[in-house]
């Protein structure tokens, strides 16, 4: 009754805004909860610079200087995120493409 009221309530038993990377072919669908350590690790981008943010929303924050918006960009080593969605509780979901191949993987060489 109570989300009724005032929307939506995280709590343990919801599931769908726990964080997640979705591999699409070469391109990613990764929740704005996402840890960035993982992010990095994960993607190869140990290179990048993340500053005092923990999650991928965070990082995108301080890259944009503002809360994101639908479309926003961020690049990301050879990522860009763009952002494709934006809930009322600031977390987004972005999809991250390759934009370059730098490395003999296509990833950042560590």
């Amino acid at each position: 009754m109570l989300e009724e009221i005032v929307g939506e309530i995280e709590d343990e038993f919801d599931t769908s805004s726990h964080p997640s990377l979705v591999a699409e072919g070469e391109s990613y669908r990764v929740n704005g909860l996402y840890p960035m350590h993982d992010l990095r690790e994960k993607l190869g981008l140990m290179r990048l610079e993340m500053g005092d943010v923990d999650t991928l929303n965070g990082y995108i924050v301080q890259q944009l200087g503002r809360w994101p918006r639908v479309g926003d960009v961020v690049d990301l080593g050879n990522y860009r995120a763009q952002v494709v969605t934006v809930a009322q509780n600031g977390r987004e979901r972005c999809c991250f493409t390759p934009v370059a191949a730098d490395g003999p993987n296509g990833a950042e060489e560590k």
